[in-house]
């Protein structure tokens, strides 16, 4: 599969230096952070996943309960995103960003030939990332994932099952998510 992330040297400072306080906990390789480079016209859906991963630093580094839920939300969907933005840029052109669309359907191009385009302005859901990965070949850790999605869920509609401790644990589990997959 082609790297996800090819362009590592052109990431703008002004998001590097709003994803700096990322560095101390995920440093995995020099220069990892410009792996998330992104060309111009792409540029929200991946700014979008490294403001909520700062901000999910953040609320994990204030230490507070009620800001760790925070970080377990923002976190979880960072890494959402970041899975988006991998598609993204996997999307053929002039397809309406189609791996990262929830409905794709077929049209034809300006030569007559079917081609799939994406349909609407829902996004996949990680069911749908999920199978999309599998048939692109891209790994991510899917375990790691659904601690932290299943962690979600529960702050999200239910409550908390998991004590401060744990918590923490799943919010530390899941910065290797993203420094394994910008990695790769």
């Amino acid at each position: 599969a082609p790297p996800i992330f090819p362009n590592k040297s052109r990431l703008p400072e002004a998001v590097a230096a709003r994803a700096a306080p990322l560095v101390p906990l995920l440093v995995p390789f020099p220069g990892w952070l410009a792996a998330l480079a992104y060309p111009a016209s792409g540029m929200d859906l991946l700014e979008n996943a490294v403001e909520s991963i700062r901000v999910g630093v953040e609320d994990f580094q204030a230490g507070t309960h009620a800001r760790l839920l925070s970080a377990v939300r923002n976190i979880h969907a960072g890494i959402l995103l970041l899975y988006k933005e991998a598609l993204r840029r996997m999307s053929p052109a002039d397809s309406d960003e189609v791996l990262v669309k929830a409905k794709i359907v077929p049209a034809l191009d300006a030569d007559g030939e079917v081609v799939f385009v994406g349909k609407g302005g829902r996004t996949a859901d990680t069911y749908q990332i999920r199978e999309r990965f599998e048939a692109l070949r891209i790994s991510t850790d899917w375990k790691r994932f659904d601690t932290i999605g299943n962690a979600r869920n529960d702050v999200e509609h239910y409550y908390p099952k998991l004590n401060q401790q744990a918590l923490q644990g799943v919010v530390a589990s899941a910065f290797a998510i993203v420094r394994d997959f910008v990695a790769e």
